[in-house]
């Protein structure tokens, strides 16, 4: 169980938060890791000589990791960080010496990223430590290490609120350092099918109806229901869920070649698989999780069903039909495919404008839906029943949250909720300091939806299908992708406001943020019904 300073508490809480399943939009993990990072760019200095992405992409990029990786006390010694900095302001080309300074240091700091930060952490004064850069760090890192945000949930929840020893935040990240660098383990995973057709039996992982029912049956308590058959992998993993996931990729590989076979050839898997660490007690596991995209709006109102709406609003829908459970090749094109269709317009050079376009829209978005999260935590749990009763009272959720934006502005709010508190300190920062408040906000979304630009033209331009951040681009973008579809998809609506108007809104109002009255902040794009 965890013993610490309300520092430790707090990055207890947004670990909690970045793993599980359920965590709103606006609280998740925007980020895909420090050495992940590293080896991406190293992989972008190679698409640019392939032609799949642009110099210009990788200076971007590169130009972020700067701001980002130099004060990340787990990429090494302050002395390691000074040559890895170095190496990034130079010009980074396939093969070159500095992009073998930037692959070596990644390579080094996968191993010993986590511990550094135990030291860091474990009993020192914590004052120079942000818990969001923190906790943003760890969670990021040991999902690029190839754990299912399932698993590390549970490994989190159990050592910070079931283990009977009394631990520091610094030695349980001790404890994940040496889980991270545990050898794989051995797998096996059963995917159902539903369809099944003649080509199946050249799969070598292949089992009959018969075979699978047999395994299948003692775990399911009953027959499995339309049994065409199923297919067996041996995989490495760092867990169960992580297991299917591998899966779930060999899967669609396979759905593809037999169905571009032609002649009606089919194969359909079903929507769970059974995966084993040995050859008994099989568990159930979902073989592809939803993604998170969620366009609020679509199930809110009756409008969008059937109002008339932009060709382009309708068409970027259709784009995103296999963003939340497709293939992450298919997800990746469809997710950035709908951003271009909205957000391009005339006179632009590059297509990545878009990806600039969107970003202040999701970030407006982030600031009403925070803003109203907490005004519904604070109407169970506020401390002034006075002000508890108002938001209580507010006809609408615009209301509530203006009122809560007027009480975060006057002075910090405590919550019961660790990650209530969290949020409530972003939005105080916010309501206190909107130009650099929003700005840093800003500039995280950008990274995330330039990421989905670069990482599509890896999978399109390149055939990089197995792209080193390809799962966690998806991961940290299609939910930011919703938030920011909803607002454009409710001001055509409402409004009939088109994309490029409504994101130039955005702009606007986020560049004169400093001019708003605290309530203000509950409607930034002045779309409230």
């Amino acid at each position: 169980m965890l013993a610490g300073t309300d520092f430790d508490h707090s990055v207890s809480a947004r670990l909690l938060d970045f793993f599980a399943g359920e965590t709103l939009w606006q609280r998740r993990l925007w980020d895909v890791g420090a050495c992940a990072s590293l080896h991406e760019l190293v992989e972008a200095t190679e698409a640019v000589a392939n032609g799949a992405l642009t110099q210009e992409s990788v200076n971007w990029f590169k130009a972020s990791l700067l701001e980002t990786l130099g004060p990340d006390m787990g990429i090494g010694t302050r002395e390691s960080r000074q040559v890895l900095q170095t190496a990034l302001r130079a010009d980074l080309v396939a093969g070159s010496h500095e992009v073998s300074i930037v692959r070596q240091i990644a390579d080094s700091a996968e191993d010993t990223y986590l511990s550094r930060w135990a030291s860091a952490l474990d009993g020192k004064e914590t004052t120079a430590f942000s818990t969001e850069r923190v906790a943003r760090a760890i969670s990021a890192h040991m999902l690029s290490r190839g754990f299912s945000p399932q698993y590390l949930h549970r490994w989190w929840t159990f050592h910070l609120k079931h283990e009977t020893e009394t631990r520091t935040l610094g030695d349980l990240i001790g404890d994940a350092h040496e889980r991270s660098t545990q050898p794989l383990q051995s797998f096996q995973v059963i995917t159902p099918l539903r369809t099944a057709t003649e080509k199946v039996w050249e799969i070598p992982e292949w089992l009959s109806p018969g075979e699978a029912s047999e395994i299948l049956s003692p775990h399911s308590r009953r027959p499995v229901a339309g049994l065409a058959g199923a297919l067996r992998f041996s995989v490495k993993a760092r867990d169960p869920a992580a297991a299917v996931d591998i899966a779930a990729d060999r899967v669609d590989r396979y759905v593809a070649r037999i169905t571009l076979g032609g002649r009606d050839e089919h194969l359909e898997p079903m929507k769970h698989a059974w995966v084993s660490q040995g050859s008994h007690d099989f568990s159930r596991i979902r073989l592809r999780p939803r993604r998170g995209l969620e366009i609020p709006v679509l199930y809110r109102r009756e409008e969008p069903i059937t109002a008339s709406v932009e060709p382009q609003i309708d068409a970027s829908l259709e784009l995103l039909g296999p963003v939340d459970l497709g293939s992450p090749s298919a997800a990746v094109s469809g997710a950035w495919a709908a951003v271009e269709t909205l957000l391009t317009g005339p006179g632009d050079r590059g297509k990545v404008h878009a990806a600039d376009r969107l970003a202040p829209l999701i970030v407006c978005s982030f600031v009403r839906a925070e803003l109203t999260e907490l005004a519904h935590s604070y109407k169970a749990h506020g401390s002034d029943p006075s002000a508890r009763d108002e938001i209580e009272n507010a006809e609408t959720n615009t209301k509530r949250a203006g009122l809560m934006a007027n009480l975060l502005h006057a002075s910090p709010v405590s919550f019961p909720d660790p990650s209530d508190q969290a949020g409530a300190d972003r939005m105080h920062r916010i309501l206190t300091t909107p130009f650099s408040g929003l700005a840093d906000v800003e500039e995280h979304v950008r990274r995330v939806i330039r990421r989905l630009y670069r990482v599509r033209n890896l999978v399109l331009h390149n055939a990089a299908t197995n792209s080193t951040t390809l799962a966690a681009t998806l991961r940290t973008a299609v939910p930011l992708l919703g938030a920011g579809i909803d607002r454009i998809v409710r001001g055509a609506v409402l409004q009939e406001c088109r994309p490029l108007e409504l994101a130039a809104r955005a702009r606007i109002v986020l560049d004169t943020a400093s001019n708003l009255k605290p309530y203000e902040f509950a409607d930034l794009l002045g779309l409230a019904d």
